[in-house]
């Protein structure tokens, strides 16, 4: 038995290695002798056809930290390894492959990562090395490794970039219990290990290596044997992973059973904008009403388009139908971001014996002048062209009044959108309450900036006239001789030319930024002309301007009014698409001629609003 002293188990799998493992062994020695940890190294020969285990005897003479274990039968190289583990007793257990494909510099460190605490396992990330010379030989070993890799990080969503190298490094109490579950003997033990290991929550450093392939060791990958073998494991690991989901909900279980829901947005969600906050909200409220509620397949916009975001919306509708047929939850609260999604939905929803919720988050597009409609599609024309075809207010005609076996929830100015024979199936809620955030009372402290006047905007980059017309008269007003600073928060769906304007105008542009952070250095919230994308869409930016105290300068508009209670003093009202009349009332506003209400008297009211909105969504969901 091995010294419970010992820090490091080294394991080593032999399976008909005779070409190479004198060398390679003694390699390994010349690294290892050097190492300051107890450590002891355990050859193990998976019943070799060549004269392996002949030369594993000799190796033990060269030192007395070798040892050699002899398996009676061929058990596969992950069962092998899984051997050597439960015949260890150091506090860190690694393997290696004895090619030495991977340089046997990398074991000092990775078993450091280890048993100095910083990860439960530190494994090695290849990155192969071809000698042109052998690339006609390796060159398919590389296309299946790297593509198994995209492969396994889809299936299983790990994270990991390499889960199949030869070269882990484990906490051994950490690991045994996740060896217990592992059913793979072969190949796939690795995957298998490392999947489970980190659904079990442990940490896993990957240090990148170079990985240089022996010429003169035959490969044993057999292409269409070995994809088969790894596709089967998958498919079964898959399926145990989903029986291990079900079991661990139904354990979670209370004793007194609540009514569980599921909440799931059709759309990555911006925490630039609040939209997952609003999320949030909905589903604080659902548990307020008694049900026990998650959010299935939230995932947040990253605030810029890029490959990651579009492939997580592609995959949403996936998610979507998985939700409606998973059997966990008896009610399924979907946020649509327009009435135009929802007969997609009800196709998605299919043979679902759920109650759906359909809640409505924003307005369908309507009709804006061809020539704006122009400038927009030449903007960006797959950005705005989507936006045409997927919200426009004509496909809520194909909704299905009997494939609606909850409700539809949509604020009083959204029913316009809805066909008349749907009305039955709506409930009506006050307009601003898909976007109140509950939340609790936290006001912030006003940073000053040096006395002077702090303009805000928060918003996109995508052509918007509001914005082009907001920064035009700035500017202005700036070569008038008006003293105020103005800063710009924008995300990065569009294009920049709008952010190099406002940075040459001598204002200040960031990108992603913490809401609360940006309302504490700004004394006014400019947002013009909400009709600029033919929509009203609701003013989620206008809402955080409540939660934060801070007053605004809006468009005159019905949603507007009701939000800040017609004629107070928490808004200043411009005339949508009116340059003079914004050029007016911000001059006016920078002399001090516009008074407009204060922190504590804002927040009164975005209060106010919480507890109108809660009555009103307690309403439904009971």
């Amino acid at each position: 038995m091995p010294c419970p002293a010992k820090d490091l188990t080294l394991i080593i799998p032999c399976y008909n290695e005779e070409s190479h493992l004198r060398e390679s062994f003694a390699e390994l020695l010349s690294v290892m002798k050097y190492y300051a940890r107890d450590f002891e190294i355990l050859l193990i020969d998976d019943c070799s056809t060549d004269n392996t285990r002949s030369i594993l005897k000799d190796l033990v003479d060269l030192d007395p930290r070798v040892r050699v274990i002899l398996n009676e039968r061929n058990l596969g190289r992950g069962a092998t390894v899984s051997v050597g583990i439960q015949q260890s007793r150091a506090k860190v257990v690694g393997f290696i492959d004895i090619d030495l494909s991977t340089q046997p510099v990398y074991v000092p460190y990775l078993a450091d990562l280890v048993l100095n605490g910083k990860a439960d396992i530190a494994t090695c990330k290849r990155t192969y090395k071809i000698e042109f010379g052998i690339i006609h030989r390796v060159f398919h070993r590389l296309i299946l490794s790297y593509g198994y890799r995209i492969f396994s990080r889809l299936v299983f969503r790990h994270g990991l970039q390499d889960t199949e190298t030869g070269f882990k490094f484990f906490d051994r109490e950490k690991i045994t219990p996740v060896l217990d579950e592992v059913q793979d003997k072969h190949w796939f033990w690795d995957t298998e290990t490392m999947v489970l290991s980190r659904l079990s929550g442990l940490s896993v450093i990957e240090v990148p290596s170079i990985y240089i392939r022996r010429p003169e060791k035959p490969t044993t990958v057999k292409v269409f044997r070995d994809v088969a073998r790894y596709l089967t494991a998958t498919v079964r690991l898959k399926r145990r992973l989903a029986v291990r989901q079900r079991l661990k909900f139904q354990s979670e279980a209370p004793a007194a059973l609540k009514p569980a829901a599921l909440l799931f947005s059709l759309r990555s969600e911006q925490p630039f904008t609040g939209e997952y906050k609003s999320t949030r909200a909905v589903l604080q409220l659902l548990e307020e009403a008694g049900f026990d509620a998650r959010v299935f397949g939230q995932e947040t916009h990253p605030g810029q388009f890029n490959w990651r975001l579009i492939a997580a919306n592609l995959m949403r509708p996936f998610l979507l139908r998985r939700a409606a047929i998973n059997g966990q939850a008896e009610v399924l609260v979907l946020k649509v971001p327009t009435a135009a999604q929802i007969p997609f939905v009800q196709a998605l929803c299919l043979g679902s014996r759920k109650r759906i919720i359909y809640w409505i988050d924003g307005l369908c597009w309507y009709p804006i002048p061809v020539s704006f409609s122009v400038r927009m599609f030449l903007d960006n024309p797959v950005l705005h062209l989507g936006r045409i075809l997927l919200n426009n207010r004509y496909w809520p005609r194909l909704i299905r009044t009997s494939a609606i076996h909850g409700c539809v929830v949509a604020a009083e100015c959204q029913t316009k959108d809805l066909p008349c024979r749907l009305h039955s199936k709506v409930k009506v809620i006050p307009n601003v309450a898909p976007n109140v955030a509950v939340s609790k009372d936290l006001p912030i402290t006003r940073l000053k900036n040096g006395g002077g006047l702090v303009i805000g905007h928060l918003g996109h980059t995508y052509l918007n006239k509001g914005l082009e017309d907001l920064v035009g008269v700035l500017s202005e007003l700036k070569k008038d001789g008006f003293s105020f600073e103005a800063r710009f928060a924008l995300s990065r769906l569009g294009r920049r030319g709008i952010a190099r304007k406002i940075v040459q105008s001598g204002f200040t542009c960031c990108e992603i930024v913490d809401v609360r952070d940006f309302f504490s250095t700004i004394d006014v919230l400019v947002a013009p002309y909400w009709t600029d994308w033919g929509t009203q869409v609701y003013p989620k930016i206008l809402l955080e301007s409540l939660e934060f105290g801070v007053p605004v300068i809006t468009s005159d508009l019905p949603v507007t009014r009701d939000l800040f209670a017609g004629e107070g003093r928490l808004a200043c009202w411009i005339s949508p698409g009116n340059r003079a009349e914004l050029k007016a009332v911000l001059a006016r506003f920078i002399r001090g001629e516009i008074e407009l209400a204060h922190s504590e008297e804002i927040r009164s009211r975005y209060r106010s609003l919480e507890e109108s909105t809660k009555d009103a969504l307690r309403e439904f969901l009971v």
